[in-house]
């Protein structure tokens, strides 16, 4: 098994128990539920993702763009979001590259 194999075993393992924490109605840190349906499928997957929210806006950074979630999202164009025991129907809007530099900035200073 390489490296990455088993980081994706790893993340896969947690992604899971965060999972069924929030599907409990434990909320914590900026952890929600990102439920989209796959497209391809049809089938709904459900992910943990951080929201963060900055300057009256909510923001999710992916650090892998080609993850399947991402291509589900721009696929779907709406997806919900489940925190503890709420869920909401959102639509996300990718930055255009311009714009992405400023909001992680200022991200990663708050």
């Amino acid at each position: 098994m390489t490296t990455a194999q088993s980081y994706r075993r790893m993340v896969n393992a947690g992604n899971k128990i965060v999972v069924g924490l929030q599907r409990l109605g434990v909320a914590f840190g900026p952890m929600h539920l990102l439920t989209v349906p796959g497209r391809r499928t049809g089938v709904p997957r459900t992910f943990p993702i951080a929201v963060i929210p900055l300057d009256g806006a909510r923001y999710i950074v992916q650090a892998y763009p080609k993850a399947a979630w991402v291509a589900n999202v721009r696929a779907a164009g709406e997806v919900t979001l489940t925190r503890g025991r709420r869920s909401s129907a959102a639509r996300l809007a990718e930055l255009p590259v311009p714009e992405r530099r400023p909001v992680l900035r200022r991200l990663v200073e708050t």
